[in-house]
């Protein structure tokens, strides 16, 4: 079988994949990390600070128990650095609070980077980030706070 990668708002996603989840596992650092809604607030705080030294504008963010999602708009900037820089100064704040996870680190070394072609994408993935998640622990939208 080939491997199918669903990058559109909107998309269909896999089943789960017992080999793929075995894999994953065997590549760990350290145990999984679970977040807290401590640790989520800080974690959403430390991306709106980043997002405003870099002059980006986080449009949605939903932090979950074990992983985030966000909309940014970076002007020109690559998605690579703009996930990059969040991800990075987000485990140097949990690190500094909370301590480092067994692990040295609070991410995985990748992460979804779409470019969302245009603004009926980007609604749509905002709705998806804010009101399409199963028991976020922490929302942000500039409308919302």
């Amino acid at each position: 079988t080939h491997r199918v990668i669903h990058h559109e708002a909107g998309t269909s996603y896999d089943s789960a994949s017992r080999g793929l989840e075995q894999a994953s596992q065997q590549r760990l650092k350290g145990p999984p990390i679970s977040l807290n809604i401590e640790q989520a607030l800080v974690l959403i705080e430390q991306f709106l600070e980043t997002a405003k030294h870099r002059g980006w504008r986080i449009l949605a963010a939903a932090v979950m128990f074990h992983h985030f999602h966000l909309v940014v708009t970076g002007g020109e900037t690559p998605s690579a650095k703009l996930l990059g820089d969040l991800k990075s100064w987000g485990t140097r704040r949990l690190s500094q609070t909370f301590g480092a996870p067994s692990s040295g680190t609070w991410s995985t070394e990748r992460g979804s980077k779409r470019h969302l072609p245009g603004d009926i994408a980007v609604m749509q993935a905002v709705d998806y980030v804010l009101f399409r998640q199963p028991h976020p622990l922490v929302t942000y939208s500039p409308w919302t706070g």
